[in-house]
């Protein structure tokens, strides 16, 4: 039974943080709380096109806001990291679209 819903200003993108994890990418929604309420701390639901794709913790999130939600691991996108070290140059992350399936 559901306590609150509400359409939100949501855009799914994939996040790479190598403390969490070297190779893989998570699915990510970036929130924008264009309710009239505040978002408290709490579980939500993820769905895609009516179809459930993973759960999330909400922080949050006053009236105007924004966030990431993380929901799920990416396995269809691997994640290769290198460091070069030559001047001038910083570290980046690649992902090799032949990779993804």
């Amino acid at each position: 039974m559901p306590l609150y819903s509400a359409d939100l200003h949501a855009s799914r993108c994939l996040v790479y943080d190598e403390q969490l994890d070297r190779s893989a990418s998570f699915s990510t929604l970036f929130v924008k709380n264009n309710t009239e309420t505040i978002l408290e701390n709490g579980r939500a639901t993820v769905l895609e096109g009516g179809r459930f794709v993973g759960e999330t913790n909400i922080t949050n999130l006053r009236k105007g806001e924004e966030g990431f939600c993380t929901y799920a691991v990416e396995s269809a996108v691997s994640v290769r990291r290198s460091v070069e070290t030559l001047f001038g140059r910083t570290p980046h992350c690649e992902i090799d679209p032949d990779e993804v399936v």
